[in-house]
């Protein structure tokens, strides 16, 4: 099934005049082709006489392409109507109103072809139907069974009768399907608007920074081990340092055996020395232990405290001082 549509009668003399005028004019040519398709258009009128319609068929087709190629030939506006008989007889029903309507709003047309024309229109006319589209944005694109079809606004749709699927579609709008049943010799007007393909606006949604990582907890253990061997350095240096003093006592002593003397000198020296030893690794300890805390362990709390051991010639003991 052919489907055309067709312009006012302005745009359908100039289809005729110029879009078959594309070709050179040639009116031999033009001839040769007119004799041709009347000799195959009679042969097919025979062939259906006498039951063949196969071969009726095949002279008709064959008429109707020697007709089309004459009118690309020619200028006899005449053919058209011709060409209208026989794709009448074909069937293509919509291709044969086209061609009478070129004839029929074209001029110098004689009386008795222009009565055939008329007559023949009002035929077709009966057994076609028209639909006339208006649709937003005019530029749509029309397509039916889904064969597009060439249309300007205001132009109706040439259709044969049956059930039809009509898609609209243009850039930026949704497309749209409508059915349209046609009727023979009727005509259908339809309004359609095509809805705008909506913007969507995705909102970006902001992600929260991610957390800070947790701070590394801080490790006593060495500020535990820190002060316990600043501790231990400590208690033994005061039980050397009172050792010392007690040796140192019994040295002074006039009442001291000579012997014990002597062996308290030795003694108390050496409890002396081993003192001053054990304070000093005390005083290591601790700086050692006070600089990790100050410069490697961080503060968490404002308190400190400080342990040092002391020794005097009549006493031993530790200094606690401290600061919160």
């Amino acid at each position: 099934m052919r489907l055309y549509s067709w312009a006012s009668a302005l745009a359908l003399v100039t289809f005729a005049g110029i879009a078959r005028g594309a070709p050179a004019k040639d009116a031999k040519l033009a001839h040769q082709k007119l004799v041709a398709a009347q000799e195959a258009a009679r042969h097919g009128d025979v062939d259906a006489a006498h039951g063949h319609a196969n071969e009726a068929k095949t002279q008709w087709t064959n008429a109707e392409a020697d007709f089309e190629q004459a009118l690309d030939a020619g200028e006899d506006v005449g053919v058209n109507y011709e060409l209208a008989v026989v794709e009448d007889k074909l069937g293509h029903l919509a291709d044969a109103y086209k061609h009478l309507q070129i004839v029929a709003h074209a001029e110098g047309v004689k009386a008795d072809l222009m009565k055939k024309v008329q007559a023949k229109l009002d035929d077709i006319s009966g057994r076609i139907g028209t639909v006339k589209l208006e649709v937003t944005p005019d530029s749509a694109q029309i397509s039916v069974g889904g064969s597009a079809v060439t249309s300007t606004p205001g132009e109706p749709l040439v259709l044969a009768p049956g059930t039809y699927t009509i898609t609209l579609s243009a850039p930026g709008f949704q497309p749209k399907d409508i059915e349209l049943k046609v009727i023979a010799g009727g005509e259908d007007e339809r309004k359609v608007a095509l809805d705008p393909i909506p913007v969507v606006v995705t909102k970006q949604i902001q992600e929260p920074p991610p957390p800070p990582p947790p701070a590394p907890k801080r490790s006593y253990v060495p500020l535990i081990i820190g002060g316990g061997v600043t501790l231990a350095f400590a208690v033994t240096a005061t039980f050397t340092g009172i050792a010392a003093i007690h040796h140192h006592d019994t040295f002074v002593d006039p009442s001291t055996d000579p012997q014990e003397r002597s062996y308290s000198q030795s003694r108390g020296r050496l409890d002396a020395h081993l003192t001053d030893v054990f304070i000093g690794g005390a005083i290591v300890a601790a700086a050692a232990t006070a600089g990790w805390y100050y410069f490697v362990g961080g503060r968490e709390t404002s308190s400190k405290v400080a342990v040092a051991p002391w020794v005097q010639s009549d006493a031993s003991g530790l200094a606690v001082a401290g600061s919160f």
